[in-house]
């Protein structure tokens, strides 16, 4: 192999005082200039060879490539130059020695001087080394087996070197397999190497005893590294795994600044819960926000997906595990700093308008036209001065047109919803520094994140990070590390709520929101004279607060002793501190109503016309929130690492001890005594209310894990793990977990043509789910120092149990592709579920049991490829794929119904997301088996809905739909719809030319539906698109009457559920990438520069209505007037010191 030095940071150039530390550090007699055309050094020493290549490249700019089993590298000279340049001083360093060099570049290239035949039967030979593409590949080791004789090959991919026709060439060089030549008759070789699949000899820390190469694994894991992760850096980790990773679902519910999106790893495992997985941060169990931890920090991102990976895990890991390792300064050459800034900055907009009716269904006036600021009805009176808004001066009302039709115009049609929505602004600054000396290497950064979001009068998320990470060797045996992580976020909310969304959207166009109130303030409290059930929804907006911050630190630190080569003891401590803070502010003098200004307030009709409105002032409200979360874990693991002739063994035993705190206080204030002034003193005792939550949690767990590799290819994997907490009955208080897995490397034993890795692999194993704190107690509710019972505790209450079955090929072939699939099974029992109770278990009405099974299937491949590669030209394509199946197989309580509106029933033998409601008939054989006494099917049709009516109806107000009904003739409740999609596909690609790179992330989904319920309720005021009948043929119209059985009074039914399919463009990034030897004097400076333009969320493909098709609430898949997600346009910088 060949040896390197690297430079990273170039003396003379000061861009921190620690750097400027580090650059005055002693040298001896050795001291460097650096100067933009030639660099010179001065050196007065005995100095071996290898040193003095050491030296030139920490003091200048030059990399140094040569063999490590080169001659005369011992070799010490006395070497005397006087500010000589590179040349001058290697022509006199190695003048007499075998040894030769050529420079291009600041690359220097060392090899042993040929000298010809020789008396020993030795000869010259000669040749070329290419890639798998014909490419020529310098520093290629070209070595004589047996020996440590050697050369490497130049810039050109030559080489030469003496020989005997008996020796064996070995040719190796990083991320190629090595090739072995007989020497022969030959006196000239080209020989092309072929790349290893380097996915397969990278390192897995999840779910194993110990580092493993992904070849050696029998478990399913997936890995990705900075350079997959920060393509195109999200705002919140749990997007960066999206459509990157088979059998992971990152679905964004809300486009919220802050908000942290849905994870699932294989499906659901909890009927009840959170089916978020379990997150590690450099050993760190994480129990605040994903959102809150900087991707740029991130050096990368395991993922273990099922029951069988996660057991290692125990009793928390049945919804999977991610492990997040941050970077260390590991990577950095010794005596080196790096130094990476980036700054990232642009805008965000909506990605989608709704469409909305532009129509009403009232008459006009005849001077309708006669006004440029709102639509004038007919039979209704106005004041001449009326403009807009509520006035109690209109007299009348309107008066619907006799067809029902909502065909009539407005006279303004403003676009609302741009009104409310606008473009936000979003930056990333970050510093990220590295150090490494001797035995020590660090790592700094700093990040500033804003994301403003896209509604008006909000501020947004803004994050703050400060992350120091150190590894230190004490001595060859003892090694301490610690990894510190200290973030402050703050979040300005919507005031009011996501209320918003909905008022705007159910808003007539002819109005203006943002019109100013009689007394001044902004945004028209009712901007709608003909619709007081709605306010201004900017008015909340601006006038009241949301608010918070947070100030969070995650610390982790540990010491690994080895005893022997075989035997090593780690011990770790892991702390998350948090402390939460939120204001709901509700100023005194906030507008709540409106109402006439009567001269004599006991004379209705008494109005005055001059000064008509009589704002309605709140004395104002404010709510304090407060939550703490102190967690700790020790750990203590004894690592064993054994080799017995050709079998490896790797194990450990370890004791994990968990302690998790949590403690909260809400206390909230009604009408300030003075205003302006939002804190708790300026309320009366009276209106002072307050409530405090606690939990203290604790856990001890013990396990053992052991794995056997056999020759290399036979693979056998065990574990047992014994986990107790106090979150189990008191009859249930420990629990046992286990795992079993194994895989057999084909191709170690048999030669498939095009294939050079084939591996099989099985795996079974055990893990749970927690219940909640206060399941297994008996609870009560109290309210004004009045208590009632709640749930009856439960001492048998266990931890709901994981059981998984996985199956998987792993495969490279082709010298380009790698691919993987895997197939699992898992079913989850002890389902920890809210049981109703007879009225005769002590008054109690529920308790919490295990009680139910949910069985999933998953099936998931990974396709990975190179489809090209040079220095000028690559080209490389990832595939996942995954199809999940869920199905509620035992259900030991009555069925129920769950999430919004109740929309979800969980009951045996169903698919798990399963929406129930009523539905309409839609063909005319389903009508005639509820065909009303003396119709005659003949009188019915299909409309251009697809729902059964009455042919005489259709087009006048007795249209209506039919629904289904059961045997007794009541409405039937029936399946209407089923989230669960047929499958997921994504797809990245990279594709560089020179400088210049491509990135997209695509990502497909296929089926699944959701519930539109924020259509259904826009046709209840009449806003929804559809029942605008302005530009609708005469024979197509409908009356509104029929849109409102749709509607169905807010009922759930199946003309509301709509396919969720779509294609997005998830991720873009076009950048332009100039590196040191093409920056020309700047090259002294910088590593690399690096432009780009990214985009988020930039298309989507979909035939879904609403904003859009991952619309999201209380956790479901669900639509009910959520913040939208929205596109993110950016510019970024990026070098590297």
């Amino acid at each position: 192999m060949y040896k390197y030095f690297t430079k990273k940071f170039p003396k003379g150039t000061i861009c921190t005082v620690l750097m400027l530390f580090f650059y005055l550090m002693p040298t001896n007699t050795v001291t460097a200039s650096i100067m933009f055309q030639e660099e010179t050094l001065s050196i007065d020493q005995k100095i071996s060879i290898e040193d003095l290549f050491t030296l030139i490249t920490n003091k200048t700019s030059y990399d140094f490539f040569f063999n490590s089993g080169l001659k005369d590298l011992e070799t010490v000279i006395d070497l005397k130059v006087e500010n000589a340049t590179v040349t001058e001083v290697l022509n006199k360093a190695l003048n007499g020695l075998p040894l030769e060099y050529s420079i291009k570049g600041t690359d220097i290239l060392i090899r042993q001087r040929s000298i010809g035949t020789n008396s020993q039967g030795k000869k010259n030979v000669s040749g070329k080394v290419n890639d798998e593409f014909g490419n020529p590949l310098p520093y290629v080791s070209v070595i004589i087996r047996g020996s440590n004789n050697g050369t490497v090959t130049d810039f050109d991919g030559k080489f030469h070197i003496d020989v005997a026709s008996t020796d064996v060439l070995e040719f190796s060089y990083m991320g190629y397999e090595t090739k072995i030549v007989n020497v022969g008759d030959r006196t000239y070789f080209e020989v092309d190497l072929i790349p290893e699949f380097n996915v397969l000899d990278e390192v897995i820390v999840a779910g194993v005893a110990t580092g493993t190469e992904r070849k050696k694994m029998s478990i399913s894991v997936a890995k990705l590294n900075t350079d997959e992760i920060s393509k195109v850096p999200q705002a919140s980790i749990s997007s960066s795994l999206q459509a990157k990773v088979a059998g992971v679902s990152v679905t964004s519910f809300s486009g919220s600044p802050g908000s942290s999106p849905n994870i699932v790893l294989r499906g659901s495992t909890n009927l009840t819960g959170n089916n978020g997985p379990m997150i590690l941060v450099d050993g760190i169990i994480l129990q605040g926000s994903l959102a809150d931890i900087n991707v740029d920090d991130i050096e990368s991102m395991e993922v273990v997906k099922g029951a069988a990976a996660s057991s290692l895990y125990g009793s928390r890991a049945a919804n999977g595990v991610i492990v997040i390792t941050s970077k260390r300064g590991k990577k950095i050459a010794d005596g080196k700093t790096s130094i990476t800034v980036r700054s990232e900055t642009g805008f965000q907009q909506v990605a989608k308008y709704l469409d909305l009716s532009n129509a009403h269904h009232y008459m006009l006036a005849p001077d309708w036209t006669s006004t440029d600021s709102y639509t004038k009805y007919y039979f209704v009176d106005y004041p001449s001065d009326y403009t807009t808004g509520w006035d109690p001066r209109i007299q009348g009302n309107r008066v619907e047109k006799e067809d029902h039709y909502q065909d009539m115009p407005y006279r303004v049609n403003n676009d609302l919803q741009k009104q409310m929505f606008n473009e936000g602004q979003y930056s990333t600054n970050y510093i990220g520094i590295g150090h490494r000396v001797n035995n020590t290497n660090l790592y700094l950064s700093y990040e500033n994140n804003q994301n403003q979001g896209i509604v008006i009068e909000t501020g947004g998320y803004k994050r703050n990070s400060v992350r120091a990470n150190i590894d230190h060797a004490i001595s060859e045996n003892i090694k301490i590390s610690a990894s510190n992580n200290f973030i402050k976020t703050s979040n300005d909310f919507m005031g009011g709520g996501t209320a918003a969304f909905f008022e705007v959207l159910m808003s007539d166009p002819d109005i203006d929101l943002l019109g100013n109130n009689v007394d001044g303030q902004k945004y028209n409290f009712y901007p709608n004279h003909w619709n007081t059930q709605f306010a201004n929804p900017l008015y909340d907006l601006w006038k009241k607060e949301s608010k918070s911050r947070k100030t969070r630190f995650l610390g982790s630190y540990e010491i690994d002793w080895k005893f022997t080569d075989w035997l090593s003891f780690t011990g770790a401590y892991a702390i998350e501190s948090q402390d939460y803070r939120s204001t709901d502010y509700v100023p005194k003098g906030t507008i709540v109503d409106l109402l006439p200004n009567l001269t004599d307030p006991n004379d209705p009709t008494s109005l005055d016309y001059n000064d008509p409105i009589d704002p309605q002032y709140s004395d104002g409200g404010l709510t304090k929130y407060t939550s703490n979360i102190f967690n700790q874990t020790v750990r203590a693991t004894i690592n064993f690492k054994k080799t017995w002739g050709e079998l490896d063994f790797n194990g450990k035993l370890s004791y994990l001890y968990e302690k998790n705190h949590f403690e909260s206080i809400s206390t909230e204030g009604s009408e300030f005594t003075l205003p302006d002034l939002p804190s708790l003193n300026y309320f009366t005792r009276d209106n002072i209310y307050a409530d405090d939550y606690n939990t203290d949690i604790k856990a001890e767990n013990y396990f053992a894990i052991a794995s056997f590799v056999y020759k290399d290819r036979y693979i056998v994997d065990g574990l047992y793990r014994r986990d107790g907490s106090s979150l189990f009955g008191s009859n249930e208080r420990w629990q046992n977990y286990f795992r079993l897995s194994g895989a057999y490397r084909l191709t170690k034993d048999l030669t498939i043509p095009g294939v050079q890795e084939f591996k099989l692999r099985a795996a079974y194993g055990t893990s749970g789910l927690r219940p909640s704190f206060s399941a297994q107690y008996e609870t009560f509710s109290a309210n004004d120092g009045t208590f009632s019972k709640s749930t009856l505790g439960n001492a048998n209450l266990k931890p709901s149990r994981s059981n998984e079955l996985e199956l998987g090929i792993e495969s490279s072939f082709l010298n380009r592709f790698r691919f993987e699939a895997t197939y699992s099974n898992t079913q989850v029992t002890d389902q920890y579920l809210l049981s109703p109770l007879p009225s005769h278990a002590g008054g109690f009405p529920y308790q919490w049991v295990n009680a139910g099974e949910l069985e999933t299937n998953t099936f998931e491949a990974t396709l990975n490829t190179t489809i090209f590669s040079n220095d000028d030209f690559s080209w490389d394509i990832n595939l996942v794929f995954d199809r999940t199946r869920q199905k509620i197989t035992k259900l030991d309580i009555p069925e129920y119904r769950t999430g919004p509106r109740n929309a979800f029933k969980i009951r045996e033998g169903e698919t798990y997301g399963s929406m129930y409601g009523v539905d309409f008939v839609r063909s005319l054989e389903q009508m005639q088996t509820q065909l009303p006494d003396g119709d005659d099917i003949s009188e019915y049709s299909i409309n251009r809905d697809g729902l059964v009516v009455k042919t005489a109806d259709i087009g006048t107000v007795d249209e209506k739909p039919f629904v289904i009904l059961d045997e007794t003739g009541a409405e039937k409740n029936l399946k209407i719809g089923d989230i669960n999609p047929d499958f997921r596909l994504g797809l990245n690609t990279n594709i560089r030319y020179k400088g210049w790179s491509l990135y997209m992330l695509w990502q497909w989904k296929q089926g699944g539906d959701l519930y539109n319920g924020t259509a259904q309720y826009l046709v209840r005021d009449n806003r929804h698109a559809m029942i605008d009948q302005l530009h609708t043929a005469p024979e197509n119209k409908k009356t509104v009457d029929y849109y409102q059985a749709l509607y169905d009074a807010q009922a759930l039914n199946g003309f509301w559920v709509e396919d969720a399919s779509f294609v997005k463009l998830k991720e873009a990034a076009i950048y332009f990438q100039i590196n040191k030897e093409d920056l020309g004097k700047a090259g002294n400076l910088f590593d690399y520069v690096r432009i780009g333009a990214l985009g988020r969320n930039l298309l989507t493909f979909t035939k879904y209505s609403g904003y859009d098709p991952e619309a999201g609430y209380d956790g479901f898949l669900f639509d009910n007037f959520g913040y939208p997600n929205f596109r993110n346009y950016t510019l970024s910088v990026e070098f590297k010191l």
